[in-house]
């Protein structure tokens, strides 16, 4: 029964029992009676309540703005036509939950992510296990190394990308190159710094740093990593020594 038909069936004088909107009353339970104290309710003073208490209630199309008066208005559905949720008036405030989205019941950690409790369930915290870690070295490539020359570096940690530049001490000749660890292949790339008097020089396909042609010539390749361990091959056949810097990240 909604308001409008509790209205006109009580002007009808057809409302004068719980049954009378489909509510089962007790037929033992006594009138009540009234005294100073304890005025007397009939079934009237309550029947607007029961009624808006079991008739269905329409959503609204946004969030509720309003102060609620009542514990009834405290709670009001939203359907926007895509969406939907329950709010609720608690502390002076709307509060709302959805109720056609679906939750995340689980979380699952992938590479390099942990996560507790191990379940993913409940409070979860998310943490990263993978570190990166940062160094640069500077080493010398000298003058008149006329034979292919193998020679190492070392990081504290395993070296992933390496970028290295190398420089003539008396001119302004520079190359600079990108290694990368597991790459295929030789996983190296030549390239020429912007402003370089001469650009960088392939001694052969897997040529890290080349500078200048010769024989040898001046040359960075062949770069491989064991551990923390940066092996190459080197030559350098010119009159000058030669700056070589590596910066790597793991």
């Amino acid at each position: 029964m909604t308001q409008d038909e509790y209205n006109a069936a009580q002007s009808a004088g057809k409302v004068s029992r719980l049954e009378d909107i489909g509510i089962e009353g007790d037929p033992a339970a006594p009138e009540p009676v009234a005294d100073q104290d304890h005025p007397a309710y009939s079934l009237e003073n309550f029947l607007p309540i029961l009624v808006n208490l079991i008739t269905p209630r329409k959503p609204l199309t946004s969030a509720p703005t309003f102060t609620p008066k009542t514990l009834v208005d405290s709670l009001q559905f939203v359907d926007d036509g895509a969406n939907r949720w329950l709010y609720l008036y608690m502390n002076g405030a709307w509060r709302s939950a959805p109720l056609s989205v679906t939750s995340v019941s689980q979380l699952i950690a992938g590479t390099g992510i942990s996560i507790s409790p191990p379940g993913g369930t409940g409070a979860v915290t998310v943490s990263s296990t993978v570190s990166m870690e940062a160094g640069t070295t500077y080493f010398l490539l000298p003058a008149n190394t006329n034979t292919d020359t193998v020679g190492s570096v070392i990081f504290p940690f395993v070296p992933k990308m390496v970028i290295g530049t190398a420089r003539y001490n008396s001119s302004n000749a520079w190359a600079w190159g990108i290694y990368v660890n597991g790459a295929g292949g030789t996983g190296e790339n030549i390239a020429a710094l912007p402003g370089s008097a001469s650009g960088p020089i392939s001694q052969t396909s897997s040529s890290f740093l080349g500078l200048a042609t010769g024989t040898p010539g001046t040359y960075v390749r062949n770069l491989s990593v064991s551990g923390g361990t940066i092996s190459f091959h080197y030559g350098n056949s010119g009159t000058a020594d030669v700056d070589v810097e590596f910066w790597a990240v793991g």
